[in-house]
């Protein structure tokens, strides 16, 4: 018996019956197609002019197609006393106006149009973007980014030459290229920056033609594939604080307030002398990382660096040059360590160090906290306000220990 012979070849689509539209060949093909669904009939009547079956109801409609694009659009419904030479002769003028691009839209149709092409336009200008102009839109559509974030991520993207590079054009390869060739720590703040700037550009495609899949998946996705990095924990010791606070008093008034305060380093070096009272330093919350002001009292050491930095500047810490404050103290450090002997103190290791010796003298967490403007969710108010008049007391407790 011959074995049998299957065709490889893709069926072809059935076409649409045809035949001459009146109410009763309309009625008798209705009734023959039954609960079929995706019916179309056409009517050999009318060139163009369509009956196709649209859920429970039968709608009239014209198709041809036009300079290569299909056009197509609603005459009536049939509800089975239609005029059928009133419905051809609607879809006559209607197929005449637009081969003649004389047909104007409804108004529905013509703000899905608007929409439509101003949709094309934008996927357009978006495709087009370069990685620099998706990263400016990322800062346009996120304002409440803080200048040291804007920084990062520009200089994290800079290792994929952002100017050049259109965001649509990198590829997962290209990611892990550059991720490969960068220390882990640079790889991995490259790939969470670009992660980010693509969500954004992402989000401003329409509905429907936003991009697949985002190129930085092909690590993140992956477990194991981002190298691990341990966080930094540099702190001085006991031994080390000594010497360290001796050179800085030579050196650097404004590391050694960070060092006897515990604040940030753009915290510290943005103090203004409106934000410094006579028993405290009140930094607004625009200033502070978790955008809640800070109020913490002046020690006598913190006190002494004060009316040491007095003078007609605005700034506590003022730039040598320009008028604005001093925004680096990286040559300072260095200067510092070398002079006392510690390898690779940066300002951040001095919170630390404030922390550590804070808690190793006693003092109740919260109180760190309060003073090192960490967030405070695991107290009621009631009890944080009893609290505050006694962070004069901690702080002198946490400076007489920094000082021994």
């Amino acid at each position: 018996m011959p074995a049998e012979v299957i065709s490889l070849r893709p069926a072809a689509p059935k076409a649409s019956p045809e035949f001459p539209f009146s109410k009763t060949t309309i009625r008798a093909a209705i009734a023959e197609a039954g609960d079929a669904k995706d019916v179309t009939f056409r009517d050999s009547g009318q060139r163009g002019l369509t009956l196709r079956k649209q859920r429970k109801h039968w709608i009239f409609r014209i198709r041809i197609r036009v300079r290569g694009k299909e056009r197509s659009e609603t005459i009536a419904t049939w509800d089975g006393a239609n005029d059928i030479a009133d419905i051809r002769a609607r879809a006559a003028l209607v197929i005449g106006q637009i081969k003649s691009g004389t047909r104007e839209a409804a108004p529905k149709r013509a703000a899905a149009l608007a929409a439509r092409d101003e949709a094309v336009a934008s996927a357009g200008k978006l495709g087009g973007m370069t990685l620099a102009e998706a990263l400016d839109l990322h800062f346009e559509v996120n304002p409440q980014l803080r200048p040291k974030t804007r920084s990062t991520y520009t200089t994290m993207l800079s290792y994929l030459d952002p100017s050049r590079v259109r965001i649509s054009a990198i590829t997962p390869k290209l990611v892990r290229d550059t991720y490969d060739r960068l220390p882990p720590a640079t790889g991995n703040g490259m790939v969470r920056s670009l992660g980010a700037i693509w969500n954004s550009w992402a989000a401003e495609h329409p509905e429907g033609e936003e991009p697949l899949r985002s190129p930085t998946l092909s690590i993140t996705a992956r477990r194991g594939r981002m190298t691990k990095v341990k966080p930094r924990e540099g702190a001085l010791t006991p031994e080390q604080r000594g010497p360290w606070r001796a050179a800085a008093e030579k050196r650097s008034d404004a590391a050694l307030f960070i060092y006897l305060t515990g604040l940030r380093l753009r915290e510290a070096l943005g103090l203004s002398w409106a934000e410094v009272g006579a028993d405290s330093i009140a930094i607004p919350a625009s200033r502070m990382k978790g955008g809640v002001e800070l109020v913490r009292p002046i020690t006598p050491a913190m006190r002494a660096v004060l009316d040491r930095r007095a003078g007609p500047s605005t700034w506590v810490f003022p730039a040598s040059r320009g008028p604005g404050p001093t925004i680096d103290i990286r040559g300072a450090m260095a200067d510092i360590n070398a002079e006392a002997g510690v390898d690779k103190l940066r300002p951040h290791d001095l919170r630390r160090t404030y922390a550590a010796t804070a808690a190793a003298a006693g003092v109740p967490s919260i109180a760190i906290k309060l003073l090192l403007a960490h967030a405070v969710t695991d107290i009621t108010d009631s009890y944080l306000v009893s609290l505050r008049p006694q962070l004069p007391e901690y702080a002198a407790t946490i400076e007489m220990e920094l000082l021994s």
